[in-house]
């Protein structure tokens, strides 16, 4: 499925609904690069990572995407433009990385990421 924005839908099937899924804990490797207009957030997986969600403790901005899965086989790239940074700043990619929380669903009550 393709939005009217280009974005396209990254659906993953399964046979049971995800309230009943007994998923593993699964590594996520970021990374952050810093652009003109934007950071550019670089995620991967090392396995399944269902309902992926960005958030900061202590900045408001819009993501390019948020609420995503993430599979072992290929990474996501999520971007913020600096003008979408509605409150709070950061000193470079560096801290932007450091104050990015990343939670799925099997950690969505406990904070393990």
């Amino acid at each position: 499925m393709t939005f009217e924005d280009g974005r396209v839908s990254r659906n993953v099937e399964t046979f049971l609904s995800y309230k009943h899924l007994s998923l593993p804990e699964t590594r996520i490797d970021v990374s952050v690069a810093e652009e003109e207009e934007a950071y550019s957030i670089y995620l991967k997986s090392r396995g399944f990572a269902a309902f992926v969600e960005l958030d900061f403790d202590d900045a408001d901005v819009i993501f390019s995407d948020n609420y995503f899965h993430l599979t072992d086989l290929q990474g996501y790239t999520v971007r913020v433009d600096k003008q979408d940074i509605m409150w709070g700043s950061f000193a470079g990619c560096e801290d932007f990385r450091k104050r990015l929380k990343i939670r799925t669903l099997i950690n969505t009550y406990i904070d393990k990421i």
